[in-house]
C-alpha cells in the first residue's frame, strides 16, 4: 500500500469552507491521550490569502492511504491561535507560521470550574466518567449557570454511559476545567478496587457542520489489538522491523509503601487515613517508603481511605517499556492500527501491553509537489512490579 497522502483544508470559526491551503513548507502537528495537542503551519510570505488563516479560524489535515477513503487525521480541527510569526534566519529567508491548538486546548484548557466549595458543583459522587461530563456541562454546555458559558450546538457532550468506577472528588472549586478532568481520569486508573483507564477528548462529530463532542473513553480510546486476542492483533518488535528507539526499565526510585492521607481539620482532630503495601514492606529493610497526600478539602472518610488506597496504587514500583512505530507495510498507522489504540510490543522476549500514547506528524513540501508526510509514534506499557 502506497503512503499516505496529505492535504490542508481551511475554515472559518464557524466550520464554513474557505478552501485548500497550497504552497505550505511545513505543518507539524501532535496529539497525546488526555492532553493538549499543538499544530504550526510554515508557509512563504505572499502565498497564502491572510483571510485564511484569521485567529479561531479552523485547520483540517485530511489523509488519505492510497485509494481508501479520505478522512480527517486524529479527527480534530486545528484553531489557529498565535500569528502570523514572521522570521528571518541569518540565510536571508523569510518565512511566515501561524500556530494552533485542538479542542481541548481551545475549550478545555480555558475554562475555570466557576462555582464555589462545598457545592454539588466542586464536590461529586459519581462514576468517573459520568463526572468527567458532569463538569464539561457546567462548565461549557447546558448545565452552566451562566448561560454566556454555554457552548451547546458548537460542542455537545456524549451522553452518559456509567462505565467507570464510583468515586468522589472534592475541592474542585476554581481549578482549571482541564486539570480536574485529567485528576479525576488518573483517579479511575488508579482506582483501589477496580482500577479502569479513562480517556476523554474532543472530537469532530460531524465534519460537515464542524460540530465538535466531549466524549470518554473506557480501558482504550481506539482499538484492543493485543496479542492474541486483538480484533485482528497488532505486534510490534525490533525483530519484524516496526519497533525502534526502545527502553525498558524497572522504576523503584519514585515507589511508596504507606500512605498517609490528612483531611479536613488541623493538628489532632485532622482526619488522616492510610493505606500499606505489606508485600513491598516486607521485601527490604527499607521497604517502608512514605508518603503524605493532603487532601484537606475531603470531609468524608470514606472518600479519604478511596483517596489513601488510590494514592498507594499510583505510587506502586513499575515495570515499563517506551519505544517508537517505525511504519512498515504489514503496520500502517490509519489502517491495521491508530492513535489511543492498544497493542503488544515484544523486546528481547518480553512482552508488554502498550498505548499508542501519542502521535506527531510532520508534513514538509514535497519535490514533486503535494506533502509529505512523516509520523512519530510513541508507545508506553507498563506493569506493577
Amino acid at each position: 500500500m502506497s503512503a499516505a497522502d496529505y492535504e490542508i483544508l481551511a475554515q472559518t470559526a464557524g466550520a464554513q469552507p474557505l478552501g485548500p491551503l497550497g504552497s505550505v513548507v511545513r505543518c507539524a502537528y501532535a496529539r497525546a491521550q488526555n492532553a493538549i495537542g499543538e499544530l504550526s503551519l510554515t508557509y512563504v510570505p505572499g502565498t497564502l490569502d491572510p483571510a485564511l488563516l484569521q485567529p479561531f479560524n479552523r485547520l483540517l489535515v485530511q489523509r488519505q492511504i492510497g485509494a481508501t477513503q479520505p478522512y480527517i487525521d486524529l479527527n480534530v480541527p486545528w484553531f489557529i491561535l498565535n500569528g502570523p510569526y514572521r522570521t528571518l534566519d541569518d540565510t536571508g529567508t523569510e518565512l511566515m507560521r501561524v500556530d494552533a491548538v485542538d479542542p481541548i486546548g481551545l475549550i478545555l484548557a480555558t475554562r475555570n470550574i466557576a462555582y464555589n466549595d462545598y457545592t454539588s458543583y466542586s464536590d461529586k459522587l459519581a462514576a468517573y466518567d459520568d463526572m468527567l461530563k458532569a463538569l464539561v456541562r457546567e462548565n461549557c454546555g447546558a448545565l452552566a449557570t451562566d448561560t454566556d458559558r454555554d457552548l451547546t450546538g458548537s460542542m455537545n457532550v456524549a451522553p452518559d454511559t456509567t462505565q467507570a468506577p464510583v468515586g468522589v472528588m472534592t475541592g474542585m472549586a476554581r481549578q482549571q476545567l482541564l486539570d480536574v478532568l485529567q485528576d479525576i481520569a488518573n483517579a479511575s486508573a488508579n482506582d483501589a478496587t477496580t482500577p479502569t483507564w479513562l480517556g476523554f477528548d474532543v472530537v469532530l462529530a460531524d465534519q460537515t457542520t464542524g460540530l465538535l463532542e466531549f466524549q470518554t473513553f473506557i480501558g482504550q480510546r481506539g482499538v484492543d489489538h493485543r496479542f492474541p486476542g486483538g480484533n485482528p492483533p497488532v505486534i510490534f518488535s525490533d525483530e519484524q522491523g516496526n519497533l525502534a528507539n526502545v527502553e525498558t526499565a524497572t522504576l523503584y526510585g519514585d515507589s511508596a509503601s504507606f500512605i498517609y492521607a490528612g483531611g479536613a481539620g488541623v493538628g489532632s482532630i485532622r482526619a488522616v487515613a492510610t493505606a500499606t503495601d505489606a508485600a513491598l514492606v516486607a521485601r527490604s529493610p527499607f521497604g517502608r517508603r512514605e508518603k503524605w497526600l493532603d487532601a484537606s478539602q475531603v470531609t468524608d472518610p470514606d472518600a479519604l481511605v478511596a483517596l489513601a488506597g488510590s494514592e498507594l496504587r499510583n505510587a506502586r514500583p513499575r515495570r515499563y517499556l517506551t519505544g517508537q512505530v517505525a511504519e512498515i507495510d504489514t503496520t500502517l498507522r490509519g489502517v491495521e492500527w491508530d492513535f489511543g489504540d492498544l497493542a503488544t510490543a515484544v523486546y528481547q522476549a518480553e512482552t508488554f501491553d502498550v498505548r499508542v500514547d501519542k502521535v506527531a506528524v510532520t508534513l514538509e513540501a514535497g519535490s514533486g509537489g503535494g506533502l509529505v508526510g512523516r509520523s512519530q509514534v510513541y508507545l508506553r506499557g507498563e506493569s506493577s512490579v
